[in-house]
């Protein structure tokens, strides 16, 4: 292992720690999941009566927020620090976070709140923009609409998903080793040391200081992630005055509703979730790499601001204007990293 890696590169390790209490914690819920119609008020019933049965919830509620902020330091970190040898590794990480995404939408339905149940109304109705959609939809809604029978498939997926996650982490993590890490960009001599013991005890010390953060959040913030409009049962005939995903959706939340037309909003939020993705094919040794990364951050944390505000003046005046400038900033360095691979050849 080279002897100048910083604290930044134990963020993998904290992901697979917190994917597996992650798993531990759903399990232990699962065994006090109501799979009926009353399944918002068996909540009630796992917070009242079962024996640590909100910490259980609180543990993983908490957990997957805090697993989006690291995949999301992990993810800035691999950009800084990568280099074209790595670009199959980034490939295997982009489908993990992907994946992630899933689940974590999946998960945010099941509490069949006021804020669950229309945000899965929403995001499953953008599917309306394809051919045929209508038959889609009922094969996933299970209805004629988001209900009870949505539910139980999205608890399906929800807990399978994360196995087979696990199956894409192996992956990733044999093209580490195969390709190397993003650390071989740091290696500039053969000022080399073991593994064991240095760098197993920075891990277990980052891995404390992480079980500090859960601590605070778990006995003192621990409404801190939740949604108040959650707090109330489903209802199809009121729909919240704010409808706005989890704070790690808003990004391409954001870009989605600046525009009125439905197709269009779809086609960018695609563009913009798979931004992460295409920069894994720019050329990491090209001359602005780093001032694109700045920008792309920058705009990221801009959206994820924009999009949890209302839809007025002049939030919606910003976000029309950044999304803009966003997509065109992307396209100048995709096309400049393009023209300069094409001459130097």
């Amino acid at each position: 292992m080279p002897t100048n890696l910083n604290y930044s590169f134990n963020f993998g390790i904290l992901l697979i720690f917190v994917w597996l209490i992650q798993i531990l914690s759903g399990v232990f819920l699962v065994f006090y999941f109501n799979l009926s119609s009353n399944i918002f008020f068996s909540l009630n019933f796992l917070f009242n009566d079962v024996f640590f049965g909100n910490f259980l919830r609180y543990l993983h509620c908490i957990g997957a927020n805090l697993f989006f902020i690291i995949i999301f330091l992990h993810i800035f970190k691999s950009y800084f620090y990568s280099n074209f040898r790595v670009r199959f590794v980034s490939l295997s990480g982009s489908i993990i976070f992907f994946l992630l995404c899933g689940i974590a939408f999946l998960g945010y339905v099941l509490p069949w709140g006021q804020m669950s149940f229309w945000g899965a109304t929403v995001i499953t109705n953008l599917l309306s923009i394809f051919p045929l959609s209508n038959i889609f939809l009922f094969y996933i809604w299970g209805d004629y609409s988001v209900s009870f029978v949505t539910m139980l498939r999205f608890f399906s997926l929800h807990y399978l998903l994360p196995f087979i996650l696990g199956v894409f982490i192996f992956f990733h993590l044999n093209l580490l080793h195969l390709f190397g890490s993003s650390s071989s960009s740091l290696v500039f001599t053969i000022d080399l040391i073991t593994f064991f013991p240095v760098y197993v005890f920075i891990d277990v010390f980052a891995v404390l200081v992480f079980f500090f953060f859960l601590a605070y959040f778990l006995f003192f913030k621990n409404f801190f992630f939740f949604e108040s409009e959650n707090f109330l049962f489903a209802n199809n005939l009121v729909t919240p005055n704010h409808i706005k995903p989890e704070w790690y959706f808003l990004f391409p939340y954001a870009i989605l509703r600046v525009f009125t037309s439905k197709s269009l909003g779809v086609i960018f939020l695609v563009l913009s979730i798979f931004s992460f993705f295409i920069i894994s094919f720019y050329d990491y040794f090209f001359n602005n790499f780093f001032i694109f990364i700045v920008i792309f951050i920058f705009f990221f944390f801009l959206f994820t601001y924009l999009g949890g505000q209302i839809v007025a003046f002049p939030f919606n005046f910003l976000s029309e204007n950044l999304t803009f400038f966003f997509f065109l900033i992307i396209l100048f360095f995709f096309f400049f990293n393009y023209l300069k691979n094409f001459y130097s050849y």
